[in-house]
């Protein structure tokens, strides 16, 4: 008799385990990641289940780096029910007014400063994380907010299921929502009629680009990051010096580097790996444009090395405009090769951000550099088929 009995404990507690462990898996996950100025951070939380949520179940964890899973350096415990499809904010105490009135819960306990991984528990089990736990990590001066459709819990952090925000930005709080979908974000920014009524050239330094668009003529590519355009519109010779200019037909001409791009050379005496594809690329998307323009990033230089412009360039083909800058990114043919820029955005969202999704796209699909052959390489000589 007793051993009936023990076998009917056991299998009574290996169905609360099961439970426990289906709860862990499919209820909630971290939707909004704010790591902002001064003490303005922030996680929201967000019941994907059909079912409601008991948060008593769950904590939000810091780890510092060199912690170990099952010892966090701050534990907030959460409490109360969380219905379905609703989401749950927890603010630090001593965030900013704004970002009060849009938490469920302040706590001294939630600090953080963008190297911390954050981690969402159900119990002792990391069910949802951002960042990797234990390492130093770049989360620092934005805000992630989970793309709509990327709803799979992992302990692993995925950058990609998220779309990047600048610091501060605290309008996806407290419901589950974006300015953009995954697929909007996968076709890259497009420029605006606001865009064109900016000055390419900021008024309070000739040298400082204000982020405005003016349109372009291709005189001829020099790589997949590097092309010659004649400025129609625009006096380039106040921030272009002479010696970096030509003259076609008496506009001034000037190289621009692409910027967030650094694909590989095709120079006659140096020709890499995946140089070609990168330049007949970029030089097959402007020669079927109907129109192309450069536009400049606000508060930066707006020339780089050896003198060039350094800018985004787009293209509109039939009333729709892309850009050249992400396409190549998208391709594989370069990585986001850029220190975080947080002035430039499309929808809200940071153009870098667009440019690191572009990057972790390719990675994903082991595009060009990331997986691909180069087909105008030869791997046996290891050499380019143009080399001499």
């Amino acid at each position: 008799m007793r051993k009936i009995y023990n076998v009917f404990i056991l299998l009574f507690i290996s169905i609360l385990l099961i439970s426990c462990n289906k709860k862990k898996d499919n209820q909630g996950l971290i939707s909004v990641y704010v790591e902002g100025s001064d003490r303005n951070q922030s996680i929201e939380i967000y019941n994907f289940s059909n079912e409601i949520m008991d948060l008593s179940d769950y904590s939000i964890s810091i780890y510092k780096m060199g912690s170990k899973i099952d010892k966090p350096s701050y534990n907030v415990k959460l409490k109360g029910k969380l219905e379905s499809k609703k989401c749950f904010v927890v603010s630090n105490s001593s965030c900013c007014d704004e970002l009060k009135s849009k938490s469920n819960l302040l706590s001294d306990e939630l600090k953080f400063g963008g190297i911390e991984a954050v981690a969402l528990r159900c119990g002792n089990e990391v069910v949802d994380c951002i960042g990797n736990i234990g390492y130093r990590n770049l989360n620092g001066d934005y805000t992630l907010v989970r793309k709509l459709d990327m709803l799979e819990v992992s302990p692993t952090f995925d950058l990609y299921n998220y779309i990047i925000y600048d610091i501060d930005n605290f309008n996806y709080l407290g419901e589950f929502t974006a300015s953009i979908t995954s697929e909007e974000y996968l076709q890259g920014p497009k420029l605006t009629k606001e865009d064109f009524n900016i000055p390419f050239v900021s008024p309070n330094n000739p040298k400082v680009g204000e982020g405005g668009a003016v349109e372009v003529e291709l005189c001829k590519n020099v790589d997949g990051d590097t092309s010659w355009f004649k400025f129609p519109n625009l006096d380039i010779t106040t921030f272009v010096t002479q010696d970096r200019l030509e003259f076609h037909n008496g506009i001034p001409c000037s190289k621009v580097r692409y910027m967030s791009v650094d694909t590989q050379e095709t120079m006659p005496d140096m020709i890499e790996e995946f140089g070609w594809p990168a330049k007949l690329k970029t030089a097959k998307i402007q020669n079927e444009a109907d129109h192309i323009y450069v536009q400049s990033v606000k508060d930066n230089s707006l020339t780089g090395n050896y003198g060039r412009i350094l800018g985004y360039v787009y293209v509109e083909k039939n009333n729709d405009f892309s850009m050249v800058n992400f396409e190549i990114v998208k391709s594989g043919y370069s990585d986001c090769a850029i220190t975080r820029d947080c002035k430039m955005k499309y929808k809200d969202a940071l153009i870098y951000g667009y440019l690191m999704n572009a990057e972790m796209y390719a990675k994903k699909n082991k595009l060009g550099l990331f997986g691909e052959k180069d087909p105008y390489w030869d791997y046996d000589k290891n050499k380019s088929i143009y080399s001499k």
